[in-house]
């Protein structure tokens, strides 16, 4: 390089400083990657790592993500395994003015169909403006894929980063799988900041309600219970109540937070304006208090959630309930199977059948 200087001002170099920066400007994107990559894996891992991708990054990629991004989507892909198949990362460009949010998909072995993917974003309250699909060949010929989604959320809604990587991306991975539904109620998870497991219970309650001839499809409850978040909220917190955290408390500890939760959320209810939202909103309180017991806090023999909600109810608590009206109930929900137990004794009886009356199966 020749650098021509104006010899009548004298000049003051850094010769080691200038050398530094036309080195770096003449290192190439995938050197960049390279060196970074060495520098945050450590020698031995990072040239494994090199090693493993000859191709590295495809170009299209290289022309949207700097080198140091691409360290960080490099260690989300090597977190993925046969029992992790899907990885989910959320992050602002700051060229945007925080206008867009956007999420990369990591999945092994095959591309996301986008008809699947989605409706799961929609549903969980996230508008979807594009999407760039990106794939890396492991020397194996293994394939792993890369979706970068661009999306916005809703008007006025303060989102923090960090809150959304873990409970979206909870969320989003249990829809995929199948362990949770995917439909309106997931709004609540950006809406609320509610965990995908709590939706599901207020999702299995709805369910309920349709067997007691409430009135109101999901879709509405699911939209009376966005529309007032926070009283959604606090009934979960009724229910965490009663239920978790009653095992550390005493008799009459517990009767009195009962109580306060109890009044605060009646006292929320009288500023609902929509006759029926507030005939959802406390057909809910009096599900949660007419619940008695309930297997929603217990694991299974991996020591992981079940993946079953079943619920004991006094339906003689129950307002407007249908006939018939028996001594308990007891009701259990999953995405693959819903039923219910009418119980008219201490002594259970009968057996189970099936029903494709998925309206009334309660009453048949």
């Amino acid at each position: 390089f020749i650098l021509r200087v104006d010899p009548k001002h004298p000049l003051s170099i850094d010769l080691p400083l200038m050398e530094r920066e036309i080195i770096q400007a003449c290192r190439s994107w995938k050197d960049e990657y390279a060196g970074l990559l060495v520098e945050s894996f450590g020698e031995a891992q990072g040239m494994q790592v090199l090693s493993e991708f000859p191709a590295g990054f495809p170009a299209g990629y290289r022309e949207r993500f700097e080198p140091n991004s691409a360290v960080v989507d490099m260690q989300h892909l090597l977190t993925l395994s046969e029992k992790r198949p899907l990885v989910m990362s959320f992050y602002q460009p700051l060229a945007q003015d925080g206008q867009q949010l956007h999420c990369k998909l990591f999945h092994i072995d095959t591309p996301l169909p986008l008809s699947d993917v989605l409706p799961v974003l929609e549903n969980l309250g996230l508008r979807v403006l594009g999407e760039f699909p990106y794939r890396l060949r492991r020397a194996d010929g293994r394939e792993y894929w890369m979706h970068d989604f661009a999306f916005t959320t809703v008007a006025g809604l303060e989102l923090d980063i960090q809150q959304l990587n873990e409970t979206l991306q909870d969320a989003f991975i249990h829809i995929v799988d199948g362990a949770a539904e995917n439909d309106a109620f997931n709004r609540l998870v950006l809406t609320a900041s509610m965990p995908w497991r709590d939706v599901a219970l207020l999702r299995a309650y709805a369910r309920y309600m349709k067997q007691i001839r409430l009135g109101f499809d999901l879709g509405y409850i699911a939209s009376a219970l966005l529309n007032h978040a926070d009283i959604a909220s606090e009934l979960v917190r009724l229910f965490k109540t009663r239920f978790y955290l009653a095992r550390k408390m005493t008799a009459a500890d517990l009767e009195d937070k009962q109580q306060k939760l109890e009044q605060a959320i009646l006292a929320a209810l009288d500023n609902v304006a929509v006759l029926n939202e507030d005939r959802i909103l406390r057909r809910y309180l009096d599900l949660i208090k007419a619940t008695l017991r309930t297997n929603f806090y217990q694991n299974d023999a991996q020591g992981q959630p079940k993946s079953y909600f079943s619920f004991k109810l006094d339906p003689r608590a129950i307002p407007e309930i249908p006939r018939p009206v028996p001594k308990y109930e007891i009701f259990v929900y999953c995405p693959r199977v819903e039923g219910v137990h009418l119980r008219f004794g201490d002594v259970a009886r009968g057996g189970l059948r099936w029903s494709d009356r998925e309206e009334d199966f309660r009453t048949e």
